[in-house]
């Protein structure tokens, strides 16, 4: 994955996100969707699935949002899948990495602390 120097790398901001989507049928569409998102910065890895049409990304929240992500793969032919569950699941991915960004560039901690959230969630 590129290299990318805006800012330097937290690990406590670095999540892992799994998301349906449609359209996802082959080999050549898993390979299309690794190589876009490959291009966004702040993404570590991309692991599509196909067979469950899935695509799991592990990225820099404090340096791209999931919405970036979200876009990305709508631009490529491959929106998340339109169901309550994933649009819910888009809305707090979305709130989660807005939260991380602004706490990673605010000098005090606003409403919750993103390197806890995260950090809970790791032990889980």
């Amino acid at each position: 994955m590129p290299s990318h120097d805006a800012v330097t790398e937290n690990q406590n901001f670095v999540t892992k996100r799994a998301i349906r989507v449609t359209g996802l049928k082959c080999v050549f569409c898993e390979e299309a969707v690794t190589a876009r998102l490959a291009r966004v910065p702040g993404v570590k890895s991309v692991l599509p699935d196909a067979t469950r049409n899935r695509v799991q990304v592990v990225y820099d929240a404090s340096q791209v949002g999931f919405e970036q992500i979200e876009e990305a793969l709508a631009e490529l032919g491959y929106p998340c899948a339109d169901n309550a569950g994933t649009r819910f699941k888009v809305w707090w991915f979305r709130y989660l990495d807005e939260n991380a960004r602004s706490n990673a560039f605010a000098r005090t901690t606003r409403w919750s602390d993103p390197e806890d959230i995260y950090a809970r969630r790791r032990r889980l």
